[in-house]
């Protein structure tokens, strides 16, 4: 492994000389800084930029990244991918121990390594920051390499909602339900890029999907409609309960729900609050183009509550919409043979 990074840092490490990692119009030293007109943009050179951490967004799967940039958008990722590697490495010599998914590092990062073998979650942050008003954690950089996913974003600060629903009065836990209905309403009103066939079910931009209500780990799809994604489950699920029974709960399963983008994984684990106000939506792994009832399954799926509590179950099928409890109980007749998988 070292050898190889030795090797892929003596190629590209003269790019990194190159690179201008702040998205900004102005060039010179701090001391020094010109604003240049649309038109004396167009025409310069990038040069080094000294803006702060917190500041630098480099999108390296956008167009106007590799227009500013001497190199193409692989090698940047490249350069990137290393950089963090290099910095995991020099983690684990120094404290075995603190490496995980989830890293918080200072100045209020944190950095999330991924799988690369489906949707980035970085890009879901994106474009749910890009086209809703729905709190998500800002993506500083993010880039795939070496078989993975490495999002550096902001760390933001609140309290779990799993931790603090049973202790809101009515009036608190209504409030912050009725954000989530916001939030789901915008979501679902979201149009999907070119690259994905009308029907499908899949991630962000026609990648494979995360879900560990199906999988506890494979990626799935991506899937040409809702009934390809029916035959999945029902095809997991054979394992762990009678086979005969299958026929019956698939005849009764809708392959015809509205295909709308979800979060995935709503549950309260996810959500982080400051008092009644949701100030994040966190761990969007397992977002995509999803049947509609989707988000009330997952929502249920493993809420983080004992079961003799019923607000958050009712208050969610409330939200997403009551006329989906019908799909949520087929659900139930499949997820509930599947304890052991997960």
């Amino acid at each position: 492994m070292r050898s190889a990074l030795m090797r892929e840092g003596t190629r590209i490490a003269p790019l990194v000389q190159k690179a201008q990692w702040a998205d900004t119009n102005t060039v010179g030293p701090p001391d020094v800084n010109v604003q240049l007109t649309p038109e004396q943009h167009a025409s310069h050179t990038p040069t080094y930029s000294q803006s702060p951490l917190p500041d630098v967004r480099v999108r390296p799967t956008t167009p106007l990244l590799s227009h500013r940039l001497p190199c193409s958008d692989g090698e940047i990722m490249g350069v990137l991918a290393l950089l963090f590697e290099v910095y995991l490495l020099c983690r684990q010599w120094h404290d075995p121990d603190s490496l995980g998914r989830v890293m918080f590092l200072p100045f209020r990062l944190v950095l999330k390594i991924g799988k690369d073998s489906a949707g980035a979650e970085a890009d879901t942050l994106r474009f749910v920051r890009k086209h809703t008003t729905i709190p998500v954690p800002r993506v500083y950089i993010s880039a795939r390499g070496f078989g993975r996913t490495y999002t550096l974003m902001e760390d933001v600060r609140g309290d779990e909602l799993q931790f603090m629903w049973v202790d809101m009065s009515t009036e608190q836990q209504s409030l912050v339900l009725d954000q989530l209905r916001d939030y789901i309403q915008q979501l679902r009103k979201l149009q999907p890029p070119p690259c994905v066939p009308p029907g499908a079910v899949c991630s962000l931009c026609n990648k494979a999907l995360r879900d560990g209500r199906i999988t506890s780990g494979r990626p799935l799809g991506p899937f040409a409609n809702e009934a390809a994604f029916n035959d999945c489950v029902v095809e997991v699920a054979e394992p762990f309960m009678d086979p005969s029974l299958l026929p019956r709960i698939r005849a009764r399963m809708r392959d015809d729900h509205r295909i709308v983008f979800t979060h995935g994984d709503l549950a309260p684990r996810n959500i982080l609050v400051q008092g009644h106000r949701v100030v994040a939506i966190i761990d969007w792994e397992e977002s995509g183009w999803y049947p509609e009832h989707w988000e009330l399954v997952k929502a249920l799926w493993y809420p983080g509550f004992p079961k003799k509590n019923t607000s958050w179950v009712e208050g969610m099928k409330d939200v997403v919409g009551r006329e989906h409890e019908a799909d949520y109980r087929i659900d139930c007749e499949l997820s509930k043979h599947m304890i052991g998988m997960f």
